[in-house]
């Protein structure tokens, strides 16, 4: 691992820093004062994915998921996902998935669901800033409710640090993502997350974020979460 000095570099990557800490926030408009709803909690993400290259534009992802809340006291969600992502240019990918779901939210009874979902993905570059903005349809199906449908769009800047593992660089990140419920034809839950991206070696890299999860339940925005995530991507 290596570091570079410098004034001009480091106000660089200030300047870069503020970026990503505002563009997400400019576009999706949030309301900084949600962050003291009523209701909040503290969770873990662990998920470990793996990509396969097929061909030079085509890649089949496998994802494990699983989720912890009350205080990372309880278990609430077991996910597995699987699809293709597709990049016909450098700036579009198309992922159309599958995931299947076991989940407990604050009950009892285990709720399995069956999601479809098509993602579209647009990627752009700014000298070494990378903005990315990704389109999701999903079709929910369940054992004991009536099929969702939601559309979800989250936009994500990246920029790298100048430390580098295994001569790649140590990246950061923020996203900014916005749920909405077509059935109910409103925005049920905003996420915004913030971490670094550090790329152990060519084929094995780890994520580690901070997130913060709102929900619109009860008439407000009234359910706040924290979120630690870990994520773990072995390439092939």
């Amino acid at each position: 691992m290596r570091s570079i000095s410098g004034a001009g570099v480091w106000r660089s990557y200030i300047l870069k820093a503020i970026c990503i800490c505002a563009v997400p926030l400019l576009l999706s408009g949030f309301n900084i004062r949600s962050f003291g709803a009523d209701d909040s909690d503290t969770k873990v993400w662990l998920e470990h994915e793996i990509s396969y290259s097929i061909t030079d534009k085509l890649s089949y992802k496998l994802i494990f998921d699983e989720r912890f809340y009350n205080d990372i006291s309880s278990w609430e969600e077991f996910y597995i996902d699987t699809g293709i992502d597709y990049k016909p240019t450098n700036w579009l990918v198309l992922g159309p998935r599958y995931r299947y779901i076991r989940a407990n939210f604050n009950s009892s009874n285990e709720v399995i669901e069956n999601r479809f979902h098509m993602n579209v993905e647009l990627i752009a570059k700014l000298k070494k800033i990378t903005l990315e903005s990704r389109s999701r349809y999903e079709y929910r199906t369940f054992e004991t409710a009536p099929t969702r449908h939601r559309f979800m769009e989250r936009i994500r800047v990246t920029a790298p640090l100048p430390w580098k593992i295994d001569d790649k660089s140590i990246e950061i990140f923020l996203s900014d993502e916005l749920n909405y419920d077509l059935d109910k034809n409103m925005s049920t839950h905003h996420e915004i997350q913030m971490g670094a991206k550090l790329p152990f070696t060519k084929k094995f890299t780890m994520k580690v974020y901070y997130g913060h999860e709102l929900k619109y339940r009860n008439n407000s925005w009234d359910y706040n979460t924290h979120i630690i995530g870990i994520t773990t991507v072995h390439n092939f």
